[in-house]
């Protein structure tokens, strides 16, 4: 891997023809095929984007407060964004149409949606929680980290859970024991956002240290680390682990080419 290796940074505008840069984006995911990318927004809506050419080919609209988190479905096919509205929201993103929105007790700062599409992890805020879908059981995974926790992301097998949070620190979490396996520390500053490569090889973390940091999950280590000129929030990887998308708070969309 080449530390700073930016292979695009295309200015994207949204469907009215306005920069993607006037509104400060909160989440970024990839479709599983890599043709699209979600964002969430600042502005409270949630935006789909050609992947190749930048250009917005949806705009959705129904929170009522600022998009924290999104998460998609394994087929791409439905999005789950969680809002400072106390709500969350599913997407019909084939159709452009909100399917559901559910109010939330407590608060929450993120979410990740397991890769059967079965268990949605909210945190809350210190305390990681994961939820059946289909009968809203709760499991709270221990112990806690010991500042809010903004972002979780799934391993491709769902054994696993890794958190980000602003006690500067990820923690890799056993799904099925329920305990931290594991404590990652490499930033000085909060982190914002987490995701794991499809193969389940690397995770990735963006912090107000201004740098994503590339995981080895096999020694917990990082391989590679990216500085950004300002403030990055969100990232995500592509499908074939090929490429790492982050934006800065000025909205611009940067894309990291991963190499092996």
């Amino acid at each position: 891997m080449h530390e700073n290796q930016e292979i695009s940074s295309t200015p994207w505008s949204d469907d009215q023809g306005r920069s993607a840069k006037a509104t400060s984006r909160t989440a970024d995911m990839y479709t599983p095929d890599g043709s699209r990318i979600i964002s969430g927004s600042f502005d409270m809506t949630l935006r789909v984007w050609d992947s190749a050419s930048g250009s917005c080919l949806q705009t959705l609209r129904g929170h009522t407060g600022r998009i924290l988190q999104v998460a998609l479905t394994v087929g791409g096919k439905r999005a789950i964004s969680l809002g400072e509205d106390q709500t969350l929201r599913v997407w019909d993103l084939e159709k452009g149409e909100e399917i559901v929105a559910a109010r939330r007790r407590g608060g929450g700062f993120c979410l990740a949606l397991s890769p059967n599409d079965k268990v949605v992890a909210l945190s809350t805020p210190f305390t990681l929680v994961l939820v059946e879908i289909a009968t809203g059981f709760a499991r709270v995974l221990r112990p806690a980290h010991i500042d809010q926790i903004n972002a979780a992301a799934f391993s491709s097998d769902g054994n696993f859970l890794i958190s980000g949070s602003s006690d500067r620190t990820l923690r890799i979490w056993s799904v099925h024991t329920e305990q931290a396996v594991a404590t990652l520390k490499g930033h000085n500053r909060e982190i914002w956002s987490v995701a794991v490569s499809s193969d389940g090889r690397y995770a990735a973390s963006v912090s107000d240290d201004r740098t994503i940091a590339v995981w080895a999950l096999s020694s917990n280590s990082v391989i590679a680390r990216f500085r950004g000129e300002g403030p990055l929030i969100p990232c995500a990887i592509s499908a074939d682990g090929g490429v790492l998308v982050t934006a800065d708070e000025a909205g611009a969309v940067h894309l990291l080419q991963l190499e092996s």
